[in-house]
């Protein structure tokens, strides 16, 4: 075994070292915070066939940068040729030191300073290979290096309207990563200018280099420089956003093989918010950012603040929680559920008074097929209700009107606001109510409820969206097809799209009316700006959130404008002079429209219902 060693070496070796011993207590600490049965589970699966698909995602996400190039190949290509092409420098300098050693075992520094200590490289068999082929994988990753500096001034290029505010660390890093490849390039021209082994790239350089500077002299002190460059990216490395390198790797590892998110900002919620490139995505997909000029408080900074625990109560309570940030985000982070769980830390023990209302008899004298449940948005617009239940006499339906006489909540809003024990309290008294009706099928017409009664109620019924018992019952030719000369632009609501997946089903039954302009169901959700989640924003703020949202949908003041839920449906109606209704109150219409074809009664059948 031959034994490189010079002075120089000690700065990379050092860092390399101090941030191993970072990396390896803070994994270990991370991963032992990971409930026991969920790393079972992992464990388990390490040995199936999800293994091998945690591999394939970590290449596809973590080197090739997949989703980022689907946002914008430019983007993609800069991530890309620098992350892949590092990887590559890595694995064919450590095959290239073993090589030209004919040693299996060297030292850890040998890869990196290989043409130093092994200037005659050119004369193993694969010599010439290996040269070309650094030296290309090299200008590689310097294609991605500059076109990283140029993101940092022109970012539209990049598909992106705003860079990510930097942290002093973060910076430190950055301008480190941004020097490590150059600082590499100029050394080993140097080093090709004195041995004549370069390629392509750096033997051309080392060319020039020579009719102009000694290079004799430059060569040892800029290998001094690059090694210590190297020092400073790898000790700033696991306090910066660039921690992600390591770490995300292992969020795909744990997510892939079964681990879930938890309820707390520990284990898994570290892994993630580690894992944050802070790659400026999610800004970019906000609404609050594009349309009410909201600039701080996008999910990269919410993350950045719990992490090194600044103040966020901004970023944690002006958020439409509308998802956007997740469906986008490159990295698959549940940014959605990391400030639901911070919300419920910092709130749930604020003390709140709740009154109840008296056990709700049935309103049905025969066994309901279905229990309906309006809640606080649906019973401000009786027309909505009058709509659905005047579908549901139609097809034969029995129901029981569970909040007909009494309003209720589903306790959302106190979850949305972290008020957990109040929520609980409220959540125990509506299952009582809800547990005395017969019906094993609970409809709502409210997304908000539907979430909150799946997620948090664990109820023994089905619970269904209106759009999916209206479905079933278009399927079951219970409620027939109209098919008038219309044209239909349908919302997808953030709970209804994001969270429960519901986007066929509303559009079949919109398609039994008249033609749906919007029939892609993959097309992206617009947050209409009247979410609950939000406590902070202004209703100015609001209506331009809704605004720009009905013009990216291209909504005319012609066109029937419909959602499925009753806040987006007011937010809507607030903002805009368009025609919008609710699926049910549309097909109602559209049903009046058949049984009375002047236009004229149908216009005054629309008022008694408004």
């Amino acid at each position: 075994m031959n034994i490189h060693f010079d002075p120089f070496v000690l700065p990379f070796f050092f860092g390399v070292l101090i941030w191993l011993f970072i990396f390896l207590w803070k994994i270990v600490n991370w991963i032992d915070e990971i409930p026991l049965s969920q790393r079972k589970i992992v464990w388990y699966n390490i040995f199936s066939s999800k293994f091998i698909e945690a591999i394939k995602i970590i290449f596809l996400e973590s080197l090739i940068h997949r989703k980022i190039f689907k946002k914008n190949p430019l983007l993609g290509y800069m991530h890309m040729s620098i992350a892949f092409g590092w990887f590559l420098l890595i694995v064919f300098g450590s095959i290239e030191s073993k090589f030209g050693q004919h040693d299996v075992f060297n030292m850890p520094w040998d890869p990196i300073f290989f043409n130093y200590f092994e200037p005659e490289r050119s004369h193993h068999t694969l010599g010439p290979f290996f040269i070309f082929i650094m030296d290309f994988l090299l200008l590689f990753i310097l294609s991605g290096v500059f076109l990283a500096w140029l993101k940092r001034v022109f970012t539209k290029w990049f598909g992106i309207k705003k860079n990510t505010k930097l942290f002093v660390l973060d910076k430190i890093a950055l301008y480190s990563l941004w020097l490590i490849f150059p600082s590499r390039l100029w050394v080993e021209s140097l080093n090709a200018a004195n041995h004549n082994n370069g390629g392509f790239l750096t033997q051309s350089i080392g060319n020039l280099l020579a009719q102009v500077v000694d290079t004799r002299m430059l060569e040892y002190p800029s290998w001094w420089v690059y090694s210590s460059v190297l020092f400073v990216f790898f000790v700033t490395l696991p306090f910066s956003r660039y921690m992600h390198i390591v770490t995300e790797p292992f969020l795909i590892l744990f997510r892939t093989l079964g681990a879930v998110p938890e309820n707390e900002i520990r284990g898994y919620a570290k892994l993630e918010i580690n894992s944050c490139s802070r790659c400026g995505i999610c800004i970019d997909s906000c609404q609050l950012f594009h349309d009410a000029q909201i600039t701080n408080i996008q999910g990269a900074y919410f993350i950045q603040s719990v992490r090194y625990n600044f103040p966020f109560s901004s970023q944690l309570m002006n958020c439409l929680q509308c998802g956007r940030c997740n469906i986008d985000c490159p990295v698959g982070i549940d940014i959605v559920h990391l400030k639901d769980v911070v919300r419920t830390k910092q709130h749930e023990k604020l003390p709140l008074q709740l009154s109840y209302p008296s056990m709700i008899k049935s309103n049905s004298d025969h066994a309901p097929h279905v229990i309906f449940f309006a809640g606080c948005m649906t019973r401000l617009s009786p027309s909505l209700v009058n709509s659905f239940l005047w579908l549901l006499d139609y097809a034969g339906i029995t129901y029981d009107y569970i909040d007909r006489d009494h309003a209720m909540c589903c306790g959302r809003p106190l979850i949305q606001a972290g008020l957990t024990e109040a929520a609980q309290k409220l959540i125990a008294e509506n299952k009582k109510i809800f547990m005395k009706h017969p019906s094993m099928v609970l409809v709502t017409t409210c997304p908000i409820c539907l979430q909150t009664f799946k997620n948090d109620y664990h109820l023994p019924k089905h619970v269904l969206h209106h759009s999916e018992l209206l479905y079933m019952l278009v399927k079951a030719n219970r409620l027939p097809s109209v098919k008038l000369p219309i044209e239909i632009v349908y919302h997808d609501s953030c709970e209804l799209a994001f969270r429960q997946h519901i986007k066929k089903e509303p559009r079949i039954v919109l398609k039994q009316i008249g033609h749906v302009v919007n029939e892609d169901e993959n097309q992206p959700h617009w947050c209409c700006g009247g979410s609950t989640s939000n406590v902070n924003i202004t209703y100015e703020q609001r209506m331009k959130v809704a605004l720009a949202a009905l013009r990216r949908l291209n909504v005319e003041e012609e066109t029937y404008f419909s959602t499925s839920c009753p806040l987006c449906k007011k937010t809507f109606k607030n903002a805009g002079h368009q025609k919008t209704y609710d699926i049910a109150e549309l097909y109602a219409l559209a049903l009046q429209q058949k049984l009375t074809p002047s236009l004229e009664s149908t216009k005054k059948e629309e008022k008694t219902w408004v």
